[in-house]
Parts: structure tokens; sequence; C-alpha cells
């Protein structure tokens, strides 16, 4: 284990309110066999020790809580799916974050249209407003993309959008359908 994480099996043990005895010991035997191996792909994936060994961890511990619908036949298959998809995800997450400009709820964010900044900076927006129509309407992004953007719940980013925009219609006076109120 000299290569992989410094974690403990042990330190799972303080939750082990979902495995019985039997399984506990079992998810222990599994951790210490293929913990290197784990770290090892992770390592290879990312390319940083850092990210591997949170890589690495977070696979064991989606195994522990999982641990008793994987089969036995399939644990390091499982494993290395689990971590191949994690090291995505972070490779996801790192290009959103290069693409993202670094104050996208400031008005004067580069990249906006001077006629979009205009409009968005209604008094009555609120940050959080501004930013999600920024990065919905201005830089084109998924409403899921919004949620890892700003670390708010889909709801949250759903509801800004869509108060923003009932904002945005009655300054303009601008029905649903884009043409002036009736």
């Amino acid at each position: 284990m000299a290569s992989g994480p410094s974690e403990n099996p042990e330190s799972f043990s303080s939750t082990a309110h979902t495995l019985n005895d039997v399984q506990l010991k079992e998810f222990e035997q599994v951790y210490r066999e293929e913990v290197d191996h784990v770290f090892r792909y992770a390592m290879g994936c990312t390319g940083r020790r850092e990210v591997a060994e949170e890589i690495a961890s977070e696979t064991f511990l989606a195994l522990y809580r999982n641990f008793p619908g994987v089969d036995a036949s399939w644990r390091k298959a499982w494993l290395l799916r689990v971590a191949k998809n994690l090291a995505v995800n972070h490779w996801r997450k790192r290009q959103r974050e290069r693409e993202l400009p670094e104050h996208t709820d400031l008005p004067g964010v580069s990249g906006i249209p001077e006629s979009a900044e205009s409009i968005l900076d209604h008094e009555a927006l609120k940050p959080a407003h501004r930013a999600c129509l920024i990065l919905r309407y201005v830089h084109g992004m998924e409403r899921e993309e919004i949620v890892a953007a700003t670390g708010m719940s889909l709801n949250q980013v759903k509801s800004c959008l869509q108060y923003g925009l009932k904002l945005l219609r009655d300054k303009f006076q601008i029905d649903g359908k884009g043409g002036p109120h009736a």
C-alpha cells in the first residue's frame, strides 16, 4: 500500500451501521487488496496525486455504500468503472472552470455584449438571477451545467432563470412570446 492513499480501512468502521460484521470484514479485505490498483488507475487518469487520492477515496466510499448490491465477481471492474467515471467528472469540471468567466455575477463581464450588459443592469435582478441569466443566455450553458458551475440546486437555477426573465419582461414590457404587452 505504499503508493496508494494513506487511508486505513478501519476508518470506515465508524460509519459501519449499514454493513453487518461479515460484510464489513469483506469490505476491508477488498479495500486492502484493491486500494493500490484503484489509486494507480486514478493516478494514470488524472496525473495528480491529490486528485487520484480523492478519486480512490470516493470510489471506496461508493463501494461501501453499495457493497451488498455489488456482485463479488464484478467488484474489481465495478471499482475501476467508478474511478473512471469520477476521473471523467473531474476533467469535465476542470474544463467548465476554464470556460467560465471569473465574475459571472457582475455586470461588465468580458464576453457579454454591451446591449445585454445594459439589460442585465436591472436593479431588481439579484446577483444569482444575473449569474444564471448570463450563463444560460450569453454563454449558452444548460441548466445542469449552471448547477455545477454555481453550486445551486437545479430548482434554484430554474427559479432564478424564470424570475429573472419575468423581471426583464416586465421592465421592457414584453410578453412571454417576445412581443410587446398588449
